[in-house]
């Protein structure tokens, strides 16, 4: 038993760090939208406008009634040009995790087949992704690297694995990557399946800034930012990352700290907050934006910076698994007092906000209330202008929606 596991409380991920089998490409890790959709790339071209479609946590080993709906809202919505899976693409079945000691691989094709593959077989675009924890869970995770990143001479064959469709198995360059949309770069991590989320291994880089995931997001930022010193005019810079770096709910406090996870030398991992904001001091360049999943339930959270520009962090968890979490439940399963927005996201742990900052929840949608939703987020960047919109799978409304000036930082 790990040395910090009475430390552990009933809410803390149970996952360990686990490496994924194969390295990172020696050449680069993006992949340009032209490759996998030469028509819908040149229409945004044309028309100088990307809508996308985005949520995660869509699968369920129980039951595929909500992970349906959003998958026909999605479909129903022929106005995007991709989906971008923000991670859980599949859960195990119940008393499967390969994390932990005793435990079987309950990671399987059967399950891509009856939590993805049928559920968005009718989705006519291309489905992009990050792994989520979940995805992560079975050691090696050579189902998700066969799904998503696939040898590009096989393009555009389906993996072996997929019975139930002809969608090809995407050409993902590595579990974290770089899309090269016309009007936007999105940079996406995979956070791996330790409590709190972490970019590298904390027992083999004790100073988290040696990591190499770390490295690799902050030559990205360095990079798009140099790219964009170019572009006239200039692209969305997008990161996505399935644990969220910033949350509202009450249960955050252990959620988002690595120490309260039961894997060794867990107190050297940096908050996954902390390690953005260093990548982000390191390479100069702000995301426009962040987005994330893992809770199930959505939030509108802002963050601010001390010179008063704002940055949006949505977390979109609702994509099907059921149910929908509560935001105020606190770890020991007990609910929390009713919570009205605007209000402070929770700190975990000792994290602190570097001075001047801040981050509050907008707006958020969970189990605690008859009229909250299932959905995903339609995000559409047109005329330096981002909009998202958050639109219920049920009532096909749009429930939530902000528009952020890409060169003002304003959000209206």
């Amino acid at each position: 038993m790990s040395k910090h596991a009475d430390k552990q409380t009933k809410c803390a991920e149970h996952g360990v760090w686990t490496s994924v089998p194969t390295p990172p490409p020696a050449g680069q890790q993006s992949l340009d939208f032209s490759a996998i959709d030469a028509d819908e790339n040149q229409r945004i071209i044309s028309s100088g406008k990307m809508s996308f479609a985005m949520v995660g946590c869509s699968g369920d080993p129980d039951t595929q009634t909500n992970t349906e709906a959003v998958a026909h809202a999605i479909t129903a919505d022929n106005d995007t040009s991709f989906f971008f899976h923000l991670g859980d693409i599949i859960y195990l079945e119940k008393g499967s995790d390969a994390t932990t000691a005793g435990s079987e691989a309950g990671d399987t094709p059967a399950l891509w087949n009856t939590q993805f593959y049928a559920p968005y077989t009718n989705y006519p675009k291309r489905i992009v992704s990050i792994p989520g924890n979940h995805d992560g869970k079975s050691s090696p995770i050579t189902n998700y690297l066969d799904a998503f990143c696939s040898d590009p001479s096989n393009w555009p064959k389906p993996w072996t694995g997929n019975t139930t469709d002809d969608r090809p198995a995407m050409i993902q360059p590595y579990v974290y990557w770089r899309l090269d949309t016309p009007l936007a770069y999105i940079v996406g991590l995979y956070s791996n399946i330790a409590n709190g989320g972490m970019l590298d291994d904390p027992t083999a880089y004790p100073v988290f800034t040696n990591g190499p995931q770390y490295q690799w997001l902050v030559g990205e930022l360095k990079a798009v930012a140099a790219a964009n010193s170019q572009n006239s005019p200039k692209k969305a810079v997008l990161l996505a990352v399935h644990y969220p770096p910033y949350s509202g709910a009450t249960n955050f406090n252990v959620r988002g700290d690595p120490s309260q996870g039961p894997g060794p030398d867990v107190f050297n991992a940096a908050y996954l907050a902390v390690a953005l904001q260093q990548a982000i001091a390191d390479s100069g360049q702000r995301p426009d934006a962040i987005f994330s999943a893992h809770a199930h339930l959505f939030q509108h959270l802002t963050y601010t910076f001390a010179d008063g520009t704002v940055m949006p962090c949505l977390v979109v968890g609702c994509g099907g698994h059921s149910p929908l979490e509560v935001l105020s439940d606190q770890c020991d399963g007990e609910p929390g007092g009713s919570l009205t927005a605007p209000f402070p996201a929770v700190t975990p742990g000792s994290f602190q906000f570097p001075e001047g900052d801040s981050a509050q929840v907008e707006y958020y949608e969970d189990g605690n209330s008859d009229n909250s939703e299932f959905g995903f987020l339609k995000v559409t960047i047109e005329a330096r202008t981002l909009m998202c919109q958050f639109i219920g799978a049920t009532s096909n409304h749009t429930r939530n929606q902000f528009r952020l000036d890409l060169d003002t930082h304003e959000c209206r």
